[in-house]
């Protein structure tokens, strides 16, 4: 969606469905390892991944039915999800780029001036692996067409 200069991207309800059918597989294979244990460990180690992929499944769920966005406007870009905004101006940007996940997926990442940089730990943390910030690749739009989108607005609005 594209409504006076500002652009909306959502989270792709597709790939919502299908991290909530694998959340689903995960969380049957963990009822079935608590029902039928073949060591004694295997109780805990299957509620342990009931919990956690059906917490994923719930977070999902929760996509499907209220999208994240991802807005871009002249100022810069806002990310929103279920936990957190995330804003970003585009004169605080110092670059773009595609991040490579370490099981193959991207995401379009992004590196600050070093003047513009959070103080944070978990901002630290962040530029231990290279990067201040990312978007998932969730969205409609694919990684690669996403950062080109980003590149252009950067460029047109990011000047100081």
């Amino acid at each position: 969606m594209d409504v006076g200069g500002v652009k909306v991207i959502r989270t792709s309800r597709i790939r919502m469905v299908v991290l909530i059918l694998i959340a689903a597989v995960f969380v049957a294979g963990g009822v079935l390892m608590v029902a039928h244990p073949s060591k004694p460990d295997d109780a805990m180690w299957g509620w342990a991944v009931v919990g956690f992929f059906g917490l994923g499944g719930l977070v999902f769920a929760y996509h499907l039915i209220w999208p994240a966005r991802l807005t871009l406007d002249q100022t810069g870009f806002t990310h929103g999800g279920l936990l957190r905004t995330t804003v970003v101006a585009w004169r605080d940007v110092e670059e773009l780029f595609l991040y490579k996940l370490p099981r193959g997926g991207k995401m379009v990442a992004w590196r600050l001036r070093p003047d513009r940089r959070p103080k944070k730990l978990t901002a630290a943390l962040n530029r231990m692996m290279g990067v201040d910030g990312g978007v998932p690749s969730t969205w409609t739009v694919p990684p690669k067409e996403l950062l080109e989108l980003m590149e252009q607005w950067r460029q047109r609005y990011g000047r100081a």
